[in-house]
């Protein structure tokens, strides 16, 4: 029986232990970014590397050793020590003095030394574009090092050699040093044009080994590590200034915390401990570093969430992430919503959502997603998919590009949503947009926000957009909040866009109300504000019935549909515009003024005409809707009723056609026969079928 018992427990620890290695990653590839320091990590543009950070656990507070040099920083990382320790004080390609400790091969012991005693037949590698690199990591521990010239060889020859490595070896631990970020920044100089320029092309090589790793089938057990020796200023590094001692750590892959930025302190040589924990290799005694809390067994997330934001005090995760169905990120909370504009503002910027409920923002202050949009505008699709934002709140300062919006730069397409709550504008391009790029598409939105734009100088603010460049559209939008302008504000404020000088601006409305205050040239108008005509656009099928104010004497440029049309080119299009009279002054203000604008009184909008004018007569696959009796002018929402007219001029909903009684234009009783839809036949059809006739309702 003791011996059954013994056997049993030997067994469950056994097996307890296969678990344990099993839930380890098996494969490790470090990628060195040489002379990235944290500094440009704000405009770098980089999105594998973005990707990794959203997607796993990072800081850009990793301090260097001193000096700040590459041999100094990169033996610390292989070596879990200072210099003082593992005496590389130089570039000079030798240690600088005696290490504290040497293994059986005349090294201070590495990551690299200890992962080939845990495992002699285990596949390691390392690739370098300095071979400096080549004193630092105990060459006799690896199967294989090489040294590609990135001088000689061009941008991805390094890349392209580790990749095919990675293909065929599916090595376990991996380390691989990029030079020409490094290159750049001692031949241009750091915080450079053309040091920001090399950092998309380095990143497209992280996204060659990211490939290979995936093609090799053994993503799901990898974690990617990247880090850096040090900054820079100037064209050179070595000093300790902070732009210099400052490093990003990224780490992301199996059992890593995401999501999760690290706030304990760290150091080089923290790098070494911390794959040494991920592989399971021993840490040997003369090491100093620490492993980075990433790990996601010590960063279980069993915290509480209200609408997915954190109720409790020490939050992991503050914002719960909302699930990944179909490519798409599914928010149904407060907390997946704001979640999903940070992952977007770490530069992952081509993700897609939808809503799947309404979202109420209450007590959140929203930061703009893609606010500084001049290099990286949102190149998603965000599908409300009608569902609404409840209580938006944004008092963004003003940004490179944007002030206050839900998106600050859209070159990718928006559709489908509600919006309500308040925007306190500051400078240019607040709204629900704050601009729309090239080639974005934002339809089906509707904002019943309210703007403020009085407490500092602000332009190019509208309801749905800010401002609309070169070939996006904007498309069944309206607006029916409150936009107020004074102070010394007065380019392009409208219910739809600001400003535009090209783009499409279809199908839109604004039923709201647009108040100036005290300001002559204030450009305002029910749809856009301003439009200078340099380029081909559409302006068409638009609709304004909601109030267009100034309260200045004599104002310029405030008018029912565009308030300055400064230019107007003859090849643009500009159709079947309406306005409600005494909306505002008129149709269309400014030299390039037309008379494609409209003028409607109520009863012409209340009865059904202009929402006929506005579908072009048509009755199906139409835009416009109506329910007559209940709504005052045409609306955007199908769920309302189309309008028909009857051959003696009148507008009905179809189906109320047969409680109407057919009269000719006389007004006497008629006994012609109509469909259903008020048209008048000569001959019914040899089936049968329902008409009206004197009113009633007719089989015949």
């Amino acid at each position: 029986m003791k011996k059954t018992l013994l056997f049993a427990l030997f067994a469950l620890l056994f097996m307890g232990n296969i678990h344990a290695e099993e839930d380890k990653a098996k494969h490790v590839i470090f990628i060195g970014l040489d002379g990235l320091g944290s500094y440009a990590m704000d405009k770098a543009d980089m999105p594998n590397v973005r990707h990794l950070m959203a997607d796993g656990s990072y800081t850009l507070e990793k301090r260097v050793i001193i000096p700040s040099m590459s041999a100094p920083n990169w033996a610390s990382m292989f070596m879990g020590v200072g210099a003082e320790s593992h005496g590389f004080y130089s570039n000079s390609g030798s240690v600088s003095y005696q290490p504290t400790f040497t293994n059986e091969n005349g090294i201070f012991p590495t990551v690299f030394s200890q992962f080939r005693k845990k495992y002699p037949d285990g596949e390691m590698g390392c690739f370098m574009e300095w071979d400096g690199i080549r004193v630092l990591i105990d060459q006799k521990a690896f199967n294989k090092t090489q040294y590609v010239s990135y001088s000689k060889t061009g941008d991805q020859a390094c890349a392209e050699a580790a990749a095919k490595y990675i293909r065929e070896k599916k090595p376990n631990l991996f380390f691989i040093q990029l030079d020409q970020i490094d290159h750049v920044g001692h031949g241009d100089g750091h915080n450079t044009p053309a040091y920001y320029a090399a950092l998309p092309v380095v990143d497209k090589q992280v996204g060659i080994l990211m490939q290979a790793v995936a093609d090799a089938g053994i993503w799901d057990e990898t974690v990617f590590v990247i880090s850096s020796d040090h900054g820079g200023t100037g064209k050179g590094h070595g000093g300790i200034s902070m732009e210099e001692l400052r490093t990003p750590f990224i780490i992301c892959g199996k059992g890593i915390q995401k999501g999760h930025q690290i706030t304990e302190p760290m150091v080089q040589y923290d790098v070494a401990p911390t794959i040494a924990r991920i592989l399971g290799l021993d840490e040997p005694e003369c090491w100093r570093g620490k492993a980075a809390k990433v790990f996601s067994e010590a960063n279980a997330d069993i915290h509480n969430y209200v609408n997915g934001i954190c109720t409790d005090e020490d939050c992991k995760n503050p914002y719960e992430e909302p699930q990944l169905a179909d490519g798409c990120y599914q928010l149904a909370n407060a907390g997946n919503l704001i979640w999903f504009g940070k992952r977007v503002n770490f530069g992952f910027t081509d993700i897609n959502a939808v809503m799947t409920a309404d979202i109420d923002l209450e007590g959140t202050a929203w930061t703009p997603i893609c606010e500084r949009n001049a290099t990286n505008p949102y190149k998603g699709t965000f599908d409300g998919q009608g569902h609404s934002i409840l209580n938006f709140f944004c008092d963004a300062p003003a940004q490179e590009i944007t002030g206050a919006s839900f998106i600050g730069g859209l070159r990718g397409t928006l559709q489908n949503l509600s919006i309500h709550g308040k925007i306190v504008a500051s400078g240019a391009r607040n709204s629900v947009v704050g601009y729309a790029d090239a080639q974005s598409l934002v339809s089906n939105v509707h904002s019943y926000l309210e703007i403020d734009a009085t407490k500092m100088k602000s332009n190019d603010t509208g309801g749905v957009i800010g401002s609309l460049g070169v070939g996006a559209e904007v498309d069944r939008c309206s607006f029916s909040g409150t936009l107020t302008v004074s102070g010394n504000s007065y380019d392009g404020f409208g219910g739809i866009v600001g400003w535009t000088n090209s783009g499409r601006i279809t199908n839109c409305a604004n039923y709201g109300t647009l108040t100036c205050t005290g300001l002559a040239k204030c450009e305002l108008g029910g749809i856009v504000g301003g439009v200078s005509s340099k380029d081909f656009y559409v302006f068409s099928h638009n609709l304004n019935v909601g109030s267009v104010t100034n309260t200045a004497a004599n104002p310029l440029y405030t008018n029912a549909l565009i308030g300055h049309l400064s230019r107007c080119r003859v090849e643009n299009e500009i159709a079947n515009n309406h306005f409600l009279a005494g909306s505002a002054a008129q149709g269309i203000g400014g030299s390039g003024a037309r008379e494609e604008a409209i003028s409607a009184n109520n009863a012409q909008l209340s009865g059904g005409e202009i929402t006929y004018l506005l579908n072009e007569g048509r009755t199906d696959s139409i835009v416009w809707y109506q329910t007559l009796g209940e709504d005052n002018w045409p609306v955007l929402f199908a769920g309302h009723k189309t309008v028909y007219k009857s051959e003696n001029g009148t507008y009905h909903n179809g189906e109320d056609a047969i409680n109407m009684q057919a009269a000719d234009k006389t007004g006497k009783s008629s006994s012609a026969t109509y469909t259903l839809k008020g048209q008048k036949v000569s001959q019914t059809t040899k089936n049968k079928d329902i008409y009206i006739v004197k009113g009633k309702k007719v089989l015949k």
